[in-house]
This record gives structure tokens, sequence and C-alpha cells, in this order.
């Protein structure tokens, strides 16, 4: 007997629609569940660090934290478009986003910010002039050996 004509002769029993129903109901619960958690980075609270600016006026580096950052209306999409950031230490826009190192963890400032009145660079590399690591370069390699 196959599972199709085995589902023909039970479809006329009542209890058996309500198991493929609380069935399905399971199904969807889990997939939403282990959606909403891959998006959201789970359950758990993540405390994100205050980001590093560099003021090139004052020629002095300066961090912001997220609330700030909301405050002053400045996000990852103005970052991206090469806008200068709010600094507190000349109150304008003088800042911009300094990079971490992920090998030796210092704060630098990209090579695309080198003439900041023009915006950012995208096309120019982001090496560490402190360990001379380029980060691009850095992330592919431990990618490919993942």
């Amino acid at each position: 007997m196959s599972m199709v004509d085995w589902m023909k002769e039970k479809s006329g029993d009542d209890s058996m629609k309500y198991v493929l129903a609380g069935g399905l109901v399971l199904v969807i619960g889990l997939a939403l569940f282990s959606t909403i958690t891959e998006y959201t980075g789970g359950p758990e609270d993540v405390e994100v660090e205050p980001r590093h600016f560099w003021d090139v006026e004052k020629q002095q580096e300066y961090t912001l934290t997220p609330e700030e950052m909301k405050e002053r209306q400045y996000g990852r999409m103005d970052m991206q478009m090469g806008q200068m950031a709010y600094s507190p230490l000349t109150g304008e826009n003088t800042g911009v986003p300094m990079t971490k190192c992920p090998n030796c963890k210092n704060y630098f400032v990209a090579q695309g910010w080198a003439n900041p009145d023009q915006g950012y660079d995208p096309h120019a590399p982001v090496v560490c002039p402190h360990c001379d690591t380029d980060r691009d370069e850095w992330f592919r390699e431990r990618r490919r050996n993942r």
C-alpha cells in the first residue's frame, strides 16, 4: 500500500485531519522561530561597541555610541556614502570613521579618507599603518580557510 493510498483511506477519519493540521502548524512555527532568531541575532543581548572617528580639523580621535549616532541621525549608509560625521570636538561634521585592524586590533583612518572633502574613495586599499595588514586580504584568507 502506497502512502497516497493510505492517506486516501485515512482521510475520512477526523483525528487524522487534526494530526496533519497540528504537524503543519508545528513546522510553520519552527520555520518562523528559526528565521526570526537568524535575522535578529538570537535571544541574547549583544553589546555594541562605540564607533571610533577621527576629527580632521583637530587631528584627534573620538568615539560615538550607537545612541549618539542615532541622535545625530548618522548611520551605516552615511559612512558608506562617504559623508563626514558629527564631531563633539568641533561641533560640526568634521569626523571620518576609523577602521579596526583585524590583525593588531588598532584603529586607523583608511586611505580612502585621504582627502575627506571629496568623500570616501571605495577603491583605495584599506591597509593598517601599524602592522601593514591589508584588511580585505585578511578577511579573504579567513573565508578561504573555512
